[in-house]
């Protein structure tokens, strides 16, 4: 489920964590551990202050 989270995270570059709680039914503790979780594996997530999740360098690159 982590995973699915962060693949969520990667494709769409910036989402509110309203969006995220809403579509997987989890709360704002654990997505601060799945952030965390995500900065270990060496994604760059980061958290802003309008609680928006952005993506720095994603491994996703569009090719349209």
């Amino acid at each position: 489920m982590i995973e699915e989270i962060i693949d969520y995270i990667l494709k769409k570059k910036v989402v509110s964590t309203k969006e995220l709680t809403k579509r997987f039914n989890i709360d704002e503790p654990f997505l601060d551990y799945i952030i965390s979780y995500a900065k270990n594996k060496g994604y760059g997530i980061k958290k802003d202050k309008n609680k928006l999740l952005k993506c720095s360098f994603c491994p996703y690159k569009k090719f349209f």
